[in-house]
């Protein structure tokens, strides 16, 4: 058992940046069974709440073994549902690429220029700042919901949407074509395809 549990402590790399943990829990043996050639048997029973980290390797927490309880072999298979954490400043490198320099060409108006972007979290949404000059100078801030697409092949910002204050600053230079010009321009670069990671998790996992 304590060997087992030891190498579950252990991520296992799926891919460059993409590790799994395994978290495992509950270890129980199964009762003895004494089989026709004279041989003893027994299985080993763990729970697992796994996680996907997205990042450099995390640190292992060798948690000690805890105490061993006698129960019922569980069943065979299983069903995993896995969490995946993103860092922001992930998802901030990803949309600096692709949206620092880049133009806004509004219907009406003069040009506006991306100069930078940041992202990070509050309660439940993602927010989006991006800080930009020319037709408009300043920090605009747009917010939506982290979730998988029906597929599950891509990560995307669902109820996207620009903040209060925002809205209320871009109301004092543009109609509403201005809005929709920054979030097409925005919104694309929000969304992580993870198709890959998921197909490597399984395949690692079977």
């Amino acid at each position: 058992a304590q060997i087992v549990w030891e190498k579950f402590q252990e991520p296992m790399e799926l891919r460059p940046g993409t590790w799994l943990i395994y978290r495992p829990q509950n270890p129980r043996p199964g009762p003895l069974t004494l089989n026709r050639d004279q041989s003893v048997q027994t299985t080993i029973s763990l729970a697992f709440d796994p996680m996907i980290i997205v990042g450099p390797k995390p640190q292992v927490d060798n948690n000690r073994l805890p105490s061993l309880h006698i129960g019922a072999s569980a069943p065979e298979g299983f069903h995993l549902a896995v969490p995946m954490l993103i860092p922001y400043e992930e998802l901030t490198e990803r949309m600096a690429k692709e949206v620092v320099g880049s133009e806004i060409i509004p219907p009406v108006g003069a040009r506006i220029q991306v100069t930078g972007v940041r992202v990070y979290g509050s309660g439940n949404n993602l927010i989006s700042e991006v800080t930009v000059a020319g037709g408009i100078n300043g920090k605009l801030y747009l917010q939506g919901k982290p979730a998988l697409t029906p597929d599950g092949q891509t990560l995307e910002l669902r109820d996207f949407s620009f903040t209060m204050d925002t809205s209320n600053l871009l109301a004092k230079f543009a109609n509403r074509t201005m809005y929709d010009a920054i979030r097409e321009k925005v919104l694309p670069n929000t969304k992580i395809e993870v198709g890959d990671r998921i197909a490597g998790l399984r395949s690692r996992v079977q």
